[in-house]
């Protein structure tokens, strides 16, 4: 029988993979029949303060925590990733969210719309358009207009999976 280490509960450390993230959050879902189709979308709103550059990296992973436990509760066909209320300057951080999505549900992510406020929209803008190129047309100010969006957006993917 192999020698067990001498290790006791007390020896434990106790980590904190969010580094004391103030980042706040709230999950919504919506849902309806389209066109003969139920569509589901959850929107994931954040707010607070997300740290500039990499000691933003414990917020964004709160922010990738909470997506992935809401994609795996609601099981969307869309989601709105809210950032109205957060206060957003840079950091690359913010971009694990959607690797989180892309990684969901693979062939068939959901679709994503994002919402920025005053304090997150022009940072978001330089963040998600590649160099020369034009903003994304699901990165909006405007909830109501994502609300929009994602119910396209979650329609076709509703579609492409019969």
């Amino acid at each position: 029988m192999p020698n067990r280490p001498n290790v006791h509960p007390d020896d434990l450390t106790e980590v904190d993979p969010f580094g004391g993230s103030s980042i706040r959050y709230r999950i919504s879902t919506w849902g309806d029949d389209i066109e003969d189709e139920w569509v589901t979308v959850a929107v994931v709103s954040f707010a607070g303060t997300y740290r500039p550059g990499s000691a933003g990296t414990p917020d964004a992973a709160l922010m990738v925590a909470v997506l992935g436990a809401s994609l795996a509760h609601c099981h969307p066909d869309a989601v709105i990733i809210d950032l109205s209320d957060l206060t957003y300057s840079w950091g690359d951080g913010l971009l694990q969210l959607f690797y989180c999505l892309d990684r969901w549900d693979r062939p068939h992510p959901p679709g994503c719309a994002v919402v920025g406020g005053r304090a997150s929209l022009p940072a978001l803008r330089s963040l998600l358009t590649p160099v020369g190129g034009e903003s994304p047309p699901g990165l909006t100010g405007d909830l109501h207009r994502a609300l929009g969006i994602a119910v396209r957006l979650g329609l076709e993917r509703s579609r492409s999976l019969r």
